[in-house]
């Protein structure tokens, strides 16, 4: 408890030191770094009206917070509160994190305004336990705060640890080297740094593939070739919190020829929604998703990829892939009506009825299971599948129940029967604000919260309801979107206080969750 004080403490030191250009401190970004993001806390902490009443509430209740764990320092921490250049911190400045190739290392770095400050800050932390003594080698000054480096010198501060495990103090050489380090030599010099800056998000993230270890990248790329180069498969997101709600807009800065012919060939095998299944649930389901695929051409792109090709050949359910895909030309959606309970239901538009044939071919095997699995007809075009334990198939372990088929020219797949049936009366998903905006998409998925409330509420007593769902009833929904005409994600998060920006909103949630 004692140590989650002081994690806790260090998070509030640097809240405080956010309502306080100047030295080059980007140049100490390693230049090999597979991911960096960059926060603009200056602008978060105006945002969250952290000088307004509100706002001081929760920075006192922060303070008070931060001097329970850190004995005999409220002269320091009182200092800090009333004046944040006290902490020898800026925040006026960005804020980066950053992660090396391979995620050997993953660090964070400020501006520091005054060393003797935040040395002094650091010899408080020391007393207190939190920290080793500071030691000074390679033209910095540094300690180790449990699995973390720290290491500072007149310009940047930077905290560093590794996600292995590997000892602290082994990567103090390395963190004296990007101190050090000129600016041509670091990050700060790349083209990618110049397109988080003009980003200009609150956090705006740069990524590359070459983040992951190459165990994990094979997996991902699923064995396509070997000519793929990690560090060209790189993605930029920004985030701003606004008024009612939080945007994301996430692009593609990809320049590997290899994913990008990848990407190239799975836009020709998809196209743009025209909605057709908004009209099939009500507008107060709780979660769905669209795009609109050729199925002939996603299987076959799908089968370009060796291990995905695998896969569909040594399936352990025998069945002709090739001819239900083939089948599928349109829209497909997924739903779910019921989260508490996972009740889902697939639709996707489909051209011919002829490759059920395959799931008929699968009944003389099925028979022969002894009763561990049933396949049963239930009317024309029509199925029943069960099975008693799905970890037999690599499922979840226990009864599997599904119902599937095709009906009105759109093949199912679900877990409760009656959404098989299930008719709209009233509103349906197409008369909402968001239904409008679904046509013409290259994908759109939305989470309704205000449904998730109700179910929950209809559900489980409120005591029982875990603390989430505290915030969870202030959100509306979020949306997410790829664009046909760039091919950007869009995501926003809608608050159901549309008057006020979302950062404020979490400031009063603060309040009310920690107040006495």
């Amino acid at each position: 408890m004692k140590t989650l004080k002081y994690w806790v403490g260090a998070a509030a030191v640097w809240v405080l030191t956010a309502c306080s250009g100047g030295a080059d401190y980007e140049r100490v970004l390693p230049k090999d770094a597979a991911a960096v993001a960059t926060v603009d806390l200056k602008a978060m902490a105006a945002k969250a009206g952290l000088q307004n009443s509100e706002g001081q509430v929760a920075m006192n209740r922060l303070a008070n917070l931060l001097k329970s764990g850190l004995t005999d320092s409220e002269n320091l921490i009182d200092r800090i509160v009333a004046n944040p250049d006290e902490s020898g911190l800026s925040l006026k400045d960005r804020l980066y994190l950053f992660v090396e190739k391979r995620s050997v290392s993953a660090g964070v770095l400020m501006r520091v305004t005054d060393e003797d400050k935040l040395t002094d800050l650091l010899e408080m932390l020391k007393e207190q336990g939190v920290c080793e003594a500071l030691r000074e080698s390679d033209g910095c000054t540094w300690t180790v705060m449990g699995k973390m480096l720290i290491a500072y010198n007149e310009d940047a501060f930077l905290l560093v640890m590794d996600p292995s495990g590997r000892n602290a103090g082994d990567m103090q050489h390395s963190a004296a080297k990007w101190l050090r380090q000129k600016r041509e030599d670091s990050f700060a010099e790349t083209e990618d740094y110049q397109s988080i800056q003009d980003a200009k998000g609150d956090i705006s993230v740069w990524a590359s593939m070459a983040l992951l270890p190459e165990r994990a990248i094979y997996p991902l790329t699923m064995g396509g070739s070997a000519e793929l180069k990690g560090e060209d498969v790189k993605a930029l997101a920004t985030m701003n919190f606004e008024t009612g709600k939080l945007v994301c807009d996430v692009r593609s800065l990809t320049t590997d020829k290899v994913m990008m012919k990848v990407a190239e060939e799975y836009f020709n095998a998809t196209s743009p929604v025209k909605g057709d299944h908004l009209d099939d649930f009500p507008a107060n389901t709780f979660g769905w998703s669209t795009l609109s695929v050729d199925g002939a051409k996603l299987y076959k792109w799908l089968n370009s990829n060796p291990a995905v090709k695998r896969m569909f050949e040594h399936s352990m359910i025998p069945l002709d892939f090739h001819a239900i895909f083939s089948a599928v030309k349109g829209d497909v959606s997924f739903t779910v009506t019921n989260p508490l309970y996972g009740d889902y239901i697939l639709l996707a538009d489909v051209v011919s009825t002829d490759f059920l044939q395959t799931v008929e071919d699968l009944k003389p095997m099925i028979a022969m299971t002894g009763g561990q699995m049933r396949l049963m007809n239930r009317g024309e075009h029509a199925y029943e599948f069960y099975m008693m334990d799905g970890s037999v198939l690599n499922m979840r372990p226990g009864p599997v129940h599904v119902w599937f088929g095709v009906k009105d020219g759109k093949m199912y797949f679900t877990n409760r029967e009656n959404l098989v049936e299930r008719k709209v009366l009233g509103l349906s998903m197409k008369n909402t604000e968001w239904g409008k905006e679904v046509e013409g998409k290259r994908v759109f998925s939305v989470v309704n919260f205000i449904s998730l409330m109700q179910t929950v509420s209809s559900t489980l007593r409120k005591q029982q309801m875990p603390p989430v769902f505290i915030g969870l009833d202030r959100l509306d929904r979020m949306t997410v979107e790829m664009r046909e005409e760039d091919k950007m994600v869009h995501m926003e998060l809608l608050f159901k206080d549309r008057n006020r920006n979302v950062l404020e909103q979490m400031t009063a949630l603060v309040n009310l969750t920690t107040g006495k």
